[in-house]
């Protein structure tokens, strides 16, 4: 499922200690900036809890909460009339996304309990210090520029849900005999300085894992990694996860000299190896640096913290609007990039097509980070408007197309994280897509793993959120659950490992309509670059952290980009007019109407032999 961090003006980052009962969210209305801070005392029992995307916010008004200075800073604010000229790859109408000040946020000590980070913006730089005996916890779709954590024993740093790090980096200095774990986040790097018989958790997501490198300096010692998995939880009111038993750990080497950790792209190995010249490995240059360094940077940043007051806090608001901001390119700039990925299409042997929420909001389906986006309201603390039911939206034109590509083999597979059902309805087959959030219409059982897809949403059914139990049964006897894959559950093999395969296969992944921010789906798409002359194309109307690596960066709706392409592929008429789910309606009536006929035909015949029966009785009496 997807969400977002949300985009008003942002209110007062927070630690807060959990409480039984979730509250609406915060109201961003803008307020005054405030330089008061305190620290989270208060501590409770550490749960298992696992959290909805829509239940997991702990009360921030507590008086536990460390309040951190709302006021950004480093630059001056830049605006669209101040940006610098856009680099060559934006076209007309498009303006690059906003240099938004950065602003560094000291958090700690913490000294026992759960304490949430919240209310994190993408230029925040979150120094976390002195944590003890505690469990600090940053989770649930949230932007930010980068995670520091100087001074922890006995701790555990939990970093979960889709977290999106501006720099794909976190950094650890002074551990020791602590936690540390990743879910469902993409990091490219962890440096670590002075890190001792620590634990590295990850989950087992192999796209997001394979990305990641572990840099230690000389003083690290002791230290493993291990892939986990999430332990099943139905608490709403914590944020905190309880990996499972390690499903692999990997001691990690010592060496008397900088060194890097890496994983094999199964995950059945680790490589550690000393670090030697930036010249001799990819990549490797960062491990030059020192907790020094990451402390002088720290001084400065914090220094720079103190011009926030000079900017306008409406101005900060307006920068925060762009990020979001939707843009399209001209007409011919759309024609020119479809026919230039048309061709990348004939070219490529194994092309691969990804979709989100952007493809269905011509169906009248809300996305989720748009400027109108379900989590862009309920960040602002506005009710959401009423939507339609998903049965009444309508495959669209790039749902239909998309099944035409796959039938003339030009994709050979789908990939979407959209619940809306709607690619299967326009005729994409059940082997031909992994729904990795699953299908509002499908449902299985959880004895003999049979699918049902059904003819109406089954989420109308479901009897709880947690267990997904629809309320019916399999023909083997057993229950019935709905696919739908909340925030902090696992995603489901059977979709997912297909998505992996055909992702690392790939030689052309084309992206339409998603903010690249949810994970681990955001982290397939561009496995294609690691194959021979892999092509990255993608197609949103907002800027992604995926737009350095594209190859065709096109900004468009996706119907309007799908009929150029389809014209530069001489793809003209195809049918947009079946929809499956109407056929299966109509078989259902048919199988309703036949039963209803072997029901009168039954009844007809007994009440004739009981007629018999009775005349045969008056005939002899």
């Amino acid at each position: 499922m997807d969400a977002t961090s949300g985009d008003a003006p942002a209110p007062e980052a927070t630690t807060v200690t959990p409480t039984t009962t979730p509250i609406a969210p915060t109201d961003a209305t803008p307020t005054a900036p405030t330089t008061a801070t305190t620290t989270a005392t208060s501590s409770t029992t550490s749960t298992s809890g696992e959290e909805s995307a829509a239940a997991a916010a702990p009360d921030t008004t507590s008086s536990a909460a460390a309040v951190v200075p709302e006021a950004i800073v480093g630059e001056e604010p830049v605006t669209a009339a101040t940006a610098e000229p856009r680099p060559a790859s934006y076209s007309d109408g498009v303006i690059p996304p906003p240099r938004i000040p950065k602003r560094l946020v000291r958090l700690g000590p913490f000294k026992s309990g759960e304490k949430f980070v919240r209310n994190l913006r993408s230029n925040h730089i979150i120094a976390l210090h002195d944590i003890s005996d505690a469990c600090v916890v940053i989770a649930t779709n949230q932007k930010l520029a980068h995670i520091s954590v100087v001074n922890a024993e006995n701790a555990t740093v939990q970093v979960l849900d889709s977290v999106v790090i501006g720099t794909d980096s976190c950094e650890f200095a002074n551990f020791n005999n602590c936690y540390v774990f990743f879910d469902m986040v993409l990091l490219r790097t962890i440096r670590c300085h002075n890190v001792k018989n620590t634990v590295f958790q990850f989950d087992d997501s192999p796209t997001l894992v394979d990305n990641t490198k572990i840099i230690w300096d000389t003083h690290c010692c002791g230290n493993s990694a291990e892939i986990v998995q999430v332990k099943p939880g139905t608490n709403p009111n914590t944020v905190v996860k309880i990996p499972t038993e390690p499903l692999r750990r990997y001691a990690v080497q010592d060496f008397d000299a900088t060194s890097i950790t890496t994983f094999a792209e199964d995950l059945k190995s680790l490589t550690t190896r000393p670090y030697v010249q930036p010249e001799n490995c990819n990549l490797l240059g960062a491990a030059d640096r020192t907790l020094d360094t990451l402390l002088h940077e720290q001084e400065e940043q914090e220094k720079a913290n103190s011009l926030v007051s000079a900017i306008p806090y409406d101005s900060m608001g307006l920068l925060y609007e762009q990020e979001i901001a939707e843009y399209t390119e001209s007409s011919e700039s759309i024609t020119l990039k479809a026919q230039q990925v048309a061709q990348a299409m004939r070219e490529a042997r194994h092309c691969v097509f990804f979709t989100g929420a952007g493809v269905s909001t011509a169906a009248s389906i809300p996305d989720y980070r748009g400027p109108d986006g379900c989590w862009t309201a309920r960040a602002r603390g506005e009710l959401f408007r009423e939507t339609p039911e998903l049965e009444s939206a309508f495959p669209t034109y790039t749902h239909y197309a998309i099944a035409e590509l796959l039938r003339k083999g030009l994709v050979k597979f789908l990939i979407s994280t959209n619940l809306d059902g709607l690619h299967r309805r326009s005729g994409v087959q059940r082997e031909q897509i992994s729904e990795l959030h699953g299908n509002c219409y499908r449902e299985y059982c959880v004895k003999c793993h049979r699918d049902y897809l059904r003819p109406f949403n089954t989420l109308h059914s479901r009897t709880d959120r947690w267990t997904h139990l629809t309320g019916r049964k399999c023909d083997c006897g057993g229950d019935l659950r709905d696919t739908i894959v909340h925030f902090t559950e696992n995603m489901p093999e059977d979709q997912f490992l297909p998505a992996i395969e055909h992702a690392r296969r790939s030689d052309l992944s084309v992206i339409l309509g998603t903010s690249m921010n949810v994970q681990p789906a955001a982290s397939l798409c561009d496995k294609c670059l690691k194959n021979p002359n892999g092509k990255l194309a993608l197609v949103n109307i907002q800027h992604t952290p995926c737009d350095r690596f594209c190859t065709f960066r096109i900004y468009s709706r996706t119907d309007e980009f799908m009929a150029k392409l389809m014209a530069a592929l001489s793809i003209d008429t195809f049918d947009q007019k079946n929809d499956l789910l109407d056929q299966m309606r109509k078989e259902a009536k048919k199988v309703k109407r036949e039963e209803t006929i072997r029901c009168r035909l039954l009844f007809m015949s007994c009440a004739a032999i009981v007629a018999a029966f009775l005349c045969y009785l008056v005939w002899f009496a």
